[in-house]
């Protein structure tokens, strides 16, 4: 049962991520970690460092993957990651 629900996020990215594009994919991440997590606090009682850590990481990173998409396709410019490097 744990195998399956620690696989479960990434099935479902890479499945979201086949059907539709990176974004999607992302978002589905996102809830699906979140899920992930609630499912295992419920079963464990507690989390570990490492699920935490986890956690964190993957909304940290899917924020920003979705935050520089909808800056980059509303204005026309590069996505965030190429802007903060200057130009010579």
């Amino acid at each position: 049962m744990k195998f399956i629900l620690d696989f479960f996020p990434i099935l479902l990215f890479f499945g979201a991520y086949k059907m539709a594009d990176i974004y999607s994919a992302t978002a589905v991440l996102m809830g699906a970690t979140v899920v992930q997590t609630a499912i295992l606090y419920k079963m464990e009682g507690k989390l570990q460092t490492m699920q935490k850590i986890t956690l964190v990481l993957i909304l940290g990173f899917g924020a920003l993957t979705l935050a520089c998409m909808t800056s980059a396709s509303s204005n026309g410019s590069p996505p965030c990651s190429i802007r903060v490097w200057p130009s010579r």
